[in-house]
């Protein structure tokens, strides 16, 4: 039996697909294929149940028994012979919501994670926030870095760890609404700022809260509104409607053109555009949490790297 047959076991059960166990080793699926079932024709059972239907690929009851017994088995090999093999780099793809996380965001976060793990090679790639379950289902992204909202009245969920629809939810940070400023605005200076002061300004929005129906599930839209209209005003609205990765820079471009101001979640350690200044808003009436997301059924040592250098980047904000 040959030492990377195990090491292809490893890989499918890591993350639970033939395919992104391929992308990982790197070789092909046939491969990984054919490698994983010289193994289980050798022990005689089967460690994986594999559905042709939905090409997921989970352990079965002896196969969870195999697993840890192999995963020891490489161990000890890397402990006994780790000097004279050269060290393997992994690959991880990390999903973002775009909405408040731009192209520097992106660079600042594979920059840490090259400083604390340069064996581990991050991609970052932008998730629509309707398809992020999906994403990670379908082995599309390994983890996810989220926010949700929530309006202050309601239950607040501090220090969340919890699992849902087969994901697991890591809790990060609690971020209360910032207001981004150009840096020449009279109000950028300011250490807070409250919602009464900004009644003459242009907010620069993604949706239009004024024109068209909040939707129930829109709750930083809502807050807003909502801390508008209960200090005495509408607001005056300028939204940017614009699909795609670009949504960050067109947005600052428009603020440092136009004087006009965003409200946002965004962390300010993933932000390194000196022309924007980040003000918090003082006595909001909503606010975030953060939160890096992974399949439950597949937690790995990867999954730990990445969310410790999330958590200390989130911390910093």
């Amino acid at each position: 039996m040959e030492y990377r047959y195990l090491e292809a076991v490893i890989a499918v059960a890591r993350y639970r697909s033939f395919s992104r166990a391929a992308e990982e080793i790197p070789c092909s699926q046939a491969t990984v294929s054919r490698q994983v079932k010289a193994v289980e024709e050798e022990l005689g059972y089967p460690i994986f149940e594999r559905s042709t239907k939905s090409g997921s690929v989970r352990l079965t009851e002896k196969g969870e028994i195999t697993l840890r017994k192999i995963e020891a088995i490489v161990a000890n090999y890397n402990e006994l012979f780790g000097g004279q093999r050269t060290s393997k780099s992994s690959s991880y793809r990390l999903g973002i919501f775009s909405g408040p996380l731009g192209f520097s965001a992106k660079s600042i976060i594979v920059a840490n994670m090259y400083i604390r793990c340069p064996e581990l090679q991050l991609q970052v790639y932008d998730v629509r926030r309707s398809a992020f379950s999906s994403e990670l289902t379908q082995y599309k992204i390994d983890g996810l870095l989220m926010y949700e909202a929530f309006l202050t009245d309601e239950t607040p969920v501090n220090n969340l760890s919890l699992k849902q629809g087969g994901l697991h939810y890591t809790y990060l940070r609690t971020q209360y609404p910032m207001i981004a400023f150009p840096r020449y605005h009279r109000l950028a200076c300011r250490d807070s700022v409250s919602i009464s002061e900004l009644r003459d300004e242009t907010f620069l929005l993604d949706y239009d809260i004024i024109n068209q129906k909040i939707r129930n599930e829109d709750t930083a839209h809502r807050g807003l509104l909502l801390s508008c209209l209960k200090a005495g005003f509408t607001p005056k609205v300028v939204y940017l409607n614009v699909a795609g990765t670009n949504l960050v820079n067109i947005r600052d471009v428009a603020i440092m053109e136009n004087g006009w101001i965003y409200p946002t979640f965004s962390l300010k350690s993933l932000h390194n555009d000196n022309n924007i200044v980040f003000v918090p808003l003082s006595e909001p009436l909503y606010y975030a949490q953060y939160y890096f997301v992974t399949l439950d059924s597949k937690r790995s040592e990867n999954d730990k790297k990445v969310c410790e250098c999330l958590r200390e980047l989130a911390n910093r904000a």
